[in-house]
């Protein structure tokens, strides 16, 4: 009975308590807090991005914290950003401050189409994003051209086994530029996939030069002893500007044959 009577007291005390230490936070304006923020999105160069997935989340800051809904409401919001892959966690705490963990979609490359760039990630989704071709800078990566199906719309999968294969190179080279393995980096300036079809049809990298590509093939991964691999393919595109001389100027630079470089029309 002591027992009891004693857990009725802690409830009923419990229950008593629940008013006040809702009022004591009142004041307080709901937040979001991101946990296990990707680093790329932390950048204060990303802001401007991270604040249009805060506003997705449609979190006001006079919502009630203790609301019912809030946490799904939250969910719901997040879930449909262009720029979350996943919603893994939503929770909230008494002090109005909601705990969100999400998997992100990052930023890979612009996809010009038409004279107008899409920004994308690495599986092809279309993310919020969009400029003039001409403003695109080589910090800005490498850009897609050639794309054969249409543009989707913001959130969609860009169609296309073109988009995938020329997104996979995009990737390799990038990976090789920062690791100071693509000293002809400078000189690269697009991946085309106007040619590239499975069964036939390179990948080809625009040059800096009016009419002048590089022919690399196959997607990195995907030679199957067809071809020279990526990883050969790198190692004869550095020795066309070994210690950082100037890249041929040549309509064809073709890196396919494991055993040499061919180059027509030289100019």
């Amino acid at each position: 009975m002591l027992w009891i009577t004693t857990i009725s007291t802690v409830a009923y005390g419990l229950h008593r308590l629940e008013p006040h230490a809702r009022s004591s936070f009142s004041g307080r304006p709901a937040r979001l807090h991101w946990v296990d923020l990707p680093a790329w999105l932390a950048d204060p160069a990303q802001r401007a991005v991270l604040e249009d997935i805060e506003r997705g989340a449609d979190l006001l800051p006079d919502d009630d914290p203790h609301a019912a809904d809030l946490c799904a409401r939250v969910y719901a919001g997040l879930d449909r950003s262009p720029w979350v892959r996943k919603v893994e966690r939503v929770s909230k705490q008494p002090d109005g401050i909601v705990h969100v963990r999400a998997d992100f979609r990052k930023p890979l490359a612009m996809v010009v189409a038409s004279g107008i760039a899409y920004l994308v990630d690495e599986t092809g989704t279309r993310l919020p994003g969009v400029m003039k071709a001409d403003f695109i800078r080589r910090e800005d990566g490498l850009a897609l051209t050639g794309a054969h199906a249409p543009v989707p719309p913001v959130g969609a999968i860009w169609q296309g086994r073109d988009v995938a294969a020329g997104l996979k190179l995009v990737q390799f080279l990038n990976r090789a530029a920062a690791s100071g393995r693509l000293a002809c980096r400078p000189y690269l300036q697009t991946v085309d996939v106007a040619e590239f079809r499975p069964g036939g049809g390179p990948l080809r990298i625009k040059t800096i030069y009016p009419g002048s590509y590089v022919y690399w093939g196959l997607p990195p991964g995907e030679e199957f002893d067809i071809e020279s691999t990526a990883e050969r393919k790198l190692a004869m595109l550095a020795t066309l500007n070994p210690r950082g001389g100037a890249f041929p100027n040549a309509e064809r630079i073709d890196v396919r044959d494991p055993d040499r470089i061919l180059i027509h029309g030289r100019r």
